[in-house]
This record gives C-alpha cells, structure tokens and sequence, in this order.
C-alpha cells in the first residue's frame, strides 16, 4: 500500500490545477509527495529491493564497478559513512537530478513526477541505484540538449557513463537531434523497417560483434555476453504484452506531437527518444534484460512527453481523464513490480524503525 500513495497524492494535486485553469498552481503542495519519496528512498533499510546487498558488499569492496559508485563510495569510507549514509546520500542525488530536469523541461510537473513515482522510482531509484543515478545525468542532459548547450550534455552523459556503462548508448543522441529531424516519413520508416528486422532474431550476432570487436575481456562484451545467456531473464519479449504497450505509447507519442504545440527542438528530441527506445528494445528484444536496460534511457523520456498530453485539448474534464488514464497506468506498473518474485519492497522496512 505504500508504494500507492505517492502517485495517487500527485493525481489530487493535478486535479486541484485542472480545476484552478493553473498548472503552476499549487506547485507547493508537491512537497509532502516529495518529502514522502525522500522518505522512503533514503531511510530504506539494506533488506529493501534485490540488488541492495550485492551494492553494500560493493561499498565494503569496490573492485569491478564503475569508477563513479566506487569514487563515492571510498569518499564516504574515508570520512567514516556507512553504507545507509552512502545508500541516502546516492538516492538524493539522483532523485533530485531527475526533478531538476522535470522543472526545466516539463509542461506539467506534477505529470512528470506522477509518471517517476511508479516504476521508475520502485525499479531504478530503490533498486538499480547506479542505472537509477545513471537515469538522472541522462534526463537532465537531454534537459540543457533542449536548450541547445551541447557541451553541457555531454559533460553530464559522461558522469552517467562513469556511474553505469550502459549508458554509452546516449553518445549519439546530441549528433542525432542536431543533425537530422525526425520527419513523419522517416520515423515510419526506421520503425517498420526494424520491426521487420526484430523478426529474424539478430540480437546475438550484434552481441558477437561487440565481444569480437572490444575483446572477450572488456567490460561491456563481458556484460552484454553474460546477460544473454542469463536464464532468469533473457525470454524473448518480440510478442509480448510488454512490446505491444510500448508500442502503443510510441504511436500516441507520434500522433500528439502532432497536433501539441511545442517549440520544434523538443518535439524532434521527444520523437527521437521514442524511436530510438522502440528501435533498441525491438533489436534486442531476443533477451529481455539487455532489451530493457538498454532503452530505458530514450524511455525516461516519457516523464517530460506525459506532461504534456493535457494541452491535446481544452476541455479541463478531458484534462482531468488524460491524468487518470495516466495514474491508472502507473498504479498497473506498480502492481506489477510487487507481483515481482522476490522483489524484497514488500515489506518495506525502515533504518528509523
């Protein structure tokens, strides 16, 4: 039940701007949401999400990890920090990265926090810390993209890279936006034409490439290679539920963008984000894991385009919909990661009691 509150909170709080014809209104009463994230986030005990113990054993032995977690981790060793101090001190980091690129970026900021507060919050912020911390440089990178300062973007894509390899994937983003728009003909294209090629199942030759091309020994052939052969999570995910929603959400993504008056910049980053997270996913959806971690970075981005599917009409009970169809599917995600075996959030234990 814990998990719930937080999303439903912020949906009352959009209700509140709907009603008042104000997105910036009532900003000020986010803050308990806030405050009950950081709550939970940074006094969770080390029992709390699956990953937890393999990162405290990690903070005692910080030998094969990215050279961010390990920095950090020495840093809060040498001023006498445990490992509750340092698993606090990385969840605000991270927590408040993501809200500082929603602030810049976001129409409706309480969409976009409603969106972070499910799964986002629960898989990445709770669990995967580093891939979580890895997230917010990513989002508040493509944040200053948006803005037009490159140099910055690539200067917070490399704290992401040094905090979680995985996140070299981004490297072309800035390239991409800069250079090339993402026209209707072309993001049809490039959609169906990989979706074709999803069908002859060629994510292993890839990963051959890569291990081939780096050496067996490097970092990312070792992971890329070791999550393919995982047997927990590399099912095939082509003709999944999973595939058919985010579909579905890239194409209400394509149809909005057109009818959304949003200034062209963050229009082609918001498509570009979409079909480059699809693109990934479909290519590697042969192994789910390196399918999903791999495009979760173009995904995030759904935090910024959600909150602006209100301004799809002028009608405030359409409006009102809009975000419960939204709380609704947030509320779904969170379900699903407690239905999760072994998940260890449930129960949700506190280091203050």
């Amino acid at each position: 039940m814990l998990y719930y509150i937080v999303p439903s909170y912020i949906f009352f709080i959009y209700c509140l701007q709907i009603v008042f014809r104000d997105k910036n209104k009532f900003l000020f009463l986010l803050l308990p949401a806030i405050f009950f994230i950081l709550i939970i986030g940074v006094f969770r005990d080390i029992t709390v999400g699956t990953d937890t113990h393999m990162y405290a054993f990690v903070f005692q032995y910080p030998e094969n990890i990215e050279i961010g977690y390990k920095f950090l981790a020495e840093f809060i060793k040498y001023f006498g920090g445990s490992f509750s101090f340092f698993l606090g001190l990385f969840f605000v980091f991270s927590f408040f990265l993501k809200l500082m690129s929603f602030k810049m970026t976001s129409n409706y900021f309480s969409l976009s926090l409603l969106t972070y507060s499910g799964f986002w919050f629960m898989t990445y912020d709770i669990n995967g810390i580093r891939q979580g911390l890895a997230l917010g440089f990513v989002i508040l990178a493509i944040s200053f993209l948006n803005r037009e300062n490159t140099k910055m973007f690539y200067f917070l894509l490399s704290l992401a890279i040094i905090n979680h390899y995985s996140s070299v994937i981004v490297i072309p983003f800035a390239i991409i936006v800069n250079k090339i728009k993402c026209t209707n003909r072309l993001f049809l294209i490039i959609f169906f034409s990989i979706a074709l090629l999803a069908v002859s199942q060629f994510a292993q030759p890839i990963i051959n490439f890569i291990s081939n091309f780096f050496g067996s020994d490097n970092h990312l052939a070792l992971k890329a290679t070791s999550y393919s052969k995982d047997k927990l999570y590399n099912q095939n995910v082509l003709y999944s539920s999973r595939t058919l929603v985010r579909i579905f959400i890239l194409f209400i993504t394509f149809f909005s963008l057109q009818k959304l008056k949003i200034n062209d910049r963050l229009k082609n980053i918001i498509l570009w984000s979409a079909l480059l997270n699809i693109s990934i996913y479909l290519i590697f959806s042969q192994f789910e894991i390196i399918a999903t971690r791999l495009s979760l970075y173009y995904r995030f981005t759904e935090c910024i385009f959600f909150s602006f599917l209100p301004e799809l009409t002028k009608n405030y009970l359409i409006k009102v919909l809009i975000g419960f169809v939204l709380l609704c599917y947030i509320l779904l995600q969170i379900f699903q990661v407690l239905s999760i075996e072994n998940n260890n959030l449930v129960p949700y234990k506190s280091i203050l009691f």
